[in-house]
């Protein structure tokens, strides 16, 4: 452990402490082995311990935007990393990955919280040494970047001003070669220029390889100190537009959406980001976690589907709570669709209090589905779900799916909708009551036929509120004499009424209150194990609790006692009422949960 010791003493935020001292954080430190190719942490993580390598070698990769990453550095044995998280908590400047089979040494904040309570003097410490290394590192950065402000000043100044047109544009972009260039800025000069400085060594310019280069950042801050100086911020964000189209031309949906952003051209990032394949954008899940978090809240709030894609990316990153904050804060700002949207809410608050956040993810996603089944699909998302159009003017690959996607989420729209099944229902409808095809029935059940297949399509289509397409069938059973009133009506003083208002009362509390729920089923034990008695319980429950049966639910019980007493006026008669019942209200009780659950 001396070796260790003392390599601790050699950190900077470390070297002002005693022996005995580093012996009490060699004691909180806990020992990890990883292998090759496992990430420590990510860029944007938030700073949580510190690392020690003990063996082994990790590489620091750095995220330079548009979906570049650079690796900077490589830490071997004895080398130290994130020792600034135990001071700030700040987010990961970057990435960590091994390259080998490696053994760390980890001291987590909490830890080292621990023993700043113990020992508060060691901040007295820390500050002193903290001050003087940023003095020292300060002159030095100050001292260098003036030098090399120097530099750029002497090769700007030494270029035509066409090339320093270049470079000032230039200092926009991220990595670069001669043939793109070529296509941005339509010029062979142009590219000559990228051709000879990649096969240079100049230190305003890094190497990427396969003849990619990219400035360096100082190199471009200068640059940019000029563009803005020169050319005025104007220029600037129709540089950025220009970029973006020309990136999508060549098919680099990543710079093409970076550039957009820049501008911003929100709409025109959304195009692209729906252009793009779910396994295209998860593949670059941290390039459009930092899209959608600088896209303003109100595009959020007007397309679900940019709520999934959020949702989606972060639970992609593994950030569970975050997924399921980005249907929290949409939810919040949409108009409430009645109960079930909020029992949706209340079951995922306490989903993610037992921290269940999957489950409570599914429910946010079905409340949000909820409510968007009943709106109207708004303009501009059916203009970002047109199929997409490259710049030479061809229709993408993805033309055929992308209509058919259009065409159902147009049929979704609920006046169409309700239209369509109105015109639908009653020509099946009509055509069955005056045409009476041959098919096998009597005339009177081809046109009770008729009824039916008008009746279904309109619930289908939710036409007309299925109560009233129900009380408006039986009632043209009954005028157009094809049953008795008595027949037909007769079914709301039978015990299948009951046992069917009982059990749907019973399902009701069972998704309205735990409470309720439990003293339904001891009633329901408390009474003898026979029919004529189980009726009366499940009965009385069902009244009891119908006053908490949302709206939709007590339509449909009259809806299902009119289908029971269809089925008994057509003369299929099950070995029990109660039976019937219990199977046409579990029936329905099970398709209006899952209508809900859309």
């Amino acid at each position: 452990m001396e070796p260790l010791a003392d390599t601790i003493r050699g950190i900077p935020i470390f070297s002002s402490l005693s022996r005995e001292d580093v012996a009490k954080i060699m004691g909180k430190m806990e020992e990890c082995n990883l292998a090759a190719g496992a990430t420590i942490f990510r860029q944007g993580d938030q700073g949580d311990a510190f690392y020690l390598i003990q063996s082994g070698a990790v590489q620091v990769v750095v995220d330079s935007g548009a979906g570049n990453s650079e690796i900077v550095a490589i830490l071997g044995a004895q080398n130290w990393f994130g020792e600034m998280a135990l001071l700030s908590g700040e987010t990961r400047s970057a990435t960590i990955v091994t390259v080998k089979d490696s053994t760390l040494w980890r001291l987590s904040r909490q830890e080292w919280d621990d023993l700043i309570d113990k020992h508060p003097s060691w901040l007295r410490q820390f500050c002193a040494t903290l001050s003087k290394r940023l003095s020292f590192i300060d002159r030095q950065y100050s001292t260098g970047r003036e030098a090399f402000n120097s530099l750029a000043e002497e090769f700007y100044s030494g270029r035509s001003p066409r090339q320093q047109e270049f470079f000032r544009h230039a200092a926009l972009l991220s990595a670069m070669d001669s043939a793109t260039v070529e296509q941005l800025f339509q010029s062979k000069s142009i590219a000559k220029v990228v051709a000879d400085l990649s096969k240079g060594q100049s230190p305003l310019v890094r190497h990427l390889g396969n003849e990619r280069i990219e400035f360096h950042s100082f190199f471009k801050d200068f640059l940019h100190e000029k563009l803005l100086t020169v050319d005025g911020s104007d220029v600037q964000q129709q540089l950025h537009g220009n970029f973006a189209k020309r990136y999508a031309a060549l098919g680099d949906w990543q710079q093409a959406v970076h550039h957009a952003a820049e501008v911003p051209d929100w709409p025109e990032v959304i195009k692209h980001l729906k252009a793009q394949s779910q396994e295209t954008l998860m593949a670059a899940a941290q390039f459009v976690r930092n899209i959608l978090d600088r896209m303003p809240r109100e595009y959020f709030i007007a397309d679900t589907a940019l709520v999934t894609l959020k949702s989606d990316i972060f639970i992609q990153l593994g950030d569970l709570p975050a997924a399921l904050r980005a249907y929290q804060e949409v939810l919040s700002q949409r108009a409430a669709a009645g109960e079930a949207v909020a029992s949706y809410r209340r079951v995922a608050d306490t989903l993610a209090k037992r921290k269940e956040y999957g489950q409570a993810i599914g429910q946010l996603r079905s409340a949000l589905s909820l409510i968007d089944r009943d709106m109207t699909l708004p303009e501009h998302y059916a203009d970002s779900t047109s199929e997409p159009v490259s710049f030479n003017g061809e229709r993408s690959g993805e033309e055929s799916p992308r209509r058919w996607r259009v065409t159902a989420a147009a049929l979704q729209s609920a006046p169409l909708s309700k239209w369509f099944g109105a015109i639908l229902g009653l020509g099946v409808g009509g055509y069955l009551w005056f045409a009476v095809p041959d098919i096998g029935l009597e005339p009177s059940g081809t046109k009770l036929l008729g009824l039916i297949s008008l009746t279904l399509i309109f619930w289908v289509f939710r036409s007309l509120p299925d109560y009233g397409v129900a009380l408006v069938f039986a009632m043209a059973v009954i005028l157009t004499k094809l049953e008795s009133a008595p027949t037909v009506m007769g079914g709301f003083a039978s015990t299948t009424w009951f046992m069917t208002l009982g059990v749907l009362g019973l399902g009701a509390a069972i998704t309205g209150c735990g409470l309720f729920y439990r003293l339904s089923l001891h009633l329901v034990r408390m009474f003898p194990l026979n029919f004529h008695w189980q009726v009366i319980a499940t009965g009385i429950m069902g009244v009891v609790v119908m006053a908490l049966i949302p709206q939709q639910t007590a339509r449909t019980v009259i809806t299902s006692q009119m289908l029971i007493n269809l089925s008994e006026s057509l003369g299929y008669k099950t070995p029990s009422k109660a039976s019937t019942g219990l199977f046409v209200a579990s029936f329905l009780g099970l398709a209006a949960r899952g209508e809900s659950r859309e």
